[in-house]
């Protein structure tokens, strides 16, 4: 639905013209007072659908009513939303250098349009409470006028403690399950990864299956006293013999050998990454490596 322009208007046409049938009927059915009182809810929300996703079509082509924007990406799922913030430096954690903190940061709005626009991703301009509230529905990418954010969702624009991710960026610490902030991989989870590198060191290649001698262990390929988080991207398998030279090894390397080629890679706002042209490639790593991913729950759907 957020692929281009014309399937967003076609999409919305449709729509509008099944609301103006159903509406037609509404009129009809109310007048008489017959209807159904199930019905008459279901279909108040159906209207309600529609006028949200005339004004996020609207949105879209909206211009911008000043010079102060901030830039947030929204991914609705079934259980939670991911928001990502463009943001920027403020501190290290108190509690922990190997932790940022960071807070969402102004973009010059014009110039953020036109990299998005060339990653073919269509930001909608927020300028009211109204058009906010058919974003946060319908989500996607949106250039929105601090003053909203200020008003409506301050809880975004306070310091956020991060952890860095490889493949991700930056992620709100706090968001994390306790698994990802524990030092060691529980079993269960240290048995994924072993399944997930064939039962074999990534390494040499050794297995238990080769020798009595072989013992797999799972290593973080960024320390966990470097604040390297416990999560299957920064997970490997190694044997016995080879962990304990794995501070030698490169890094880059043992990501590679995980499937981790770049970074950002699996950013949730701007991956794949191996789609994009030379220039494209650098906007998206721009945008990727200043965004802080928060995980919620759907309490604004």
């Amino acid at each position: 639905m957020r692929t281009s322009h014309n399937t967003i208007w076609s999409f919305d046409k449709l729509m509008s013209r099944y609301f103006k049938l159903i509406s037609t009927f509404w009129n009809c059915f109310a007048a008489t007072k017959r209807i159904n009182s199930s019905f008459a809810l279901g279909l108040s929300r159906a209207m309600i659908f529609e006028g949200l996703l005339n004004l996020y079509s609207n949105t879209l082509k909206n211009p911008f009513s000043g010079l102060d924007y901030y830039l947030i990406a929204l991914k609705n799922e079934d259980k939670n939303s991911i928001i990502g913030i463009f943001s920027s430096w403020v501190d290290f954690a108190k509690e922990d250098n190997n932790k940022e903190v960071r807070r969402i940061d102004l973009v010059i709005p014009e110039d953020v349009k036109k990299d998005l626009i060339l990653l073919e991703k269509y930001p909608l301009i927020v300028n009211n409470k109204e058009e906010l509230t058919s974003f946060l529905k319908f989500g996607g990418y949106a250039l929105v006028d601090k003053k909203l954010i200020q008003s409506h969702l301050n809880e975004i624009a306070t310091p956020i403690v991060c952890s860095s991710s490889i493949d991700k960026g930056f992620v709100q610490y706090e968001t994390l399950p306790l698994k990802n902030k524990n030092r060691f991989a529980k079993d269960k989870f240290r048995a994924e990864i072993i399944d997930r590198d064939n039962y074999q060191c990534r390494v040499c290649g050794s297995s238990p299956d080769d020798s009595v001698h072989v013992r797999l262990e799972v290593h973080h390929i960024k320390p966990w006293e470097e604040g390297g988080l416990t999560l299957k991207e920064n997970l490997i398998t190694l044997c016995n013999a080879c962990h304990l030279d794995a501070e030698n090894f490169d890094r880059r390397e043992l990501y590679k050998k995980i499937g981790i080629r770049s970074y950002y890679q699996n950013s949730t706002f701007f991956a794949p990454l191996e789609k994009y042209t030379s220039k494209q490639f650098q906007k998206a790593i721009y945008l990727a490596s200043n965004i802080v991913e928060i995980m919620v729950e759907n309490k604004y759907r």
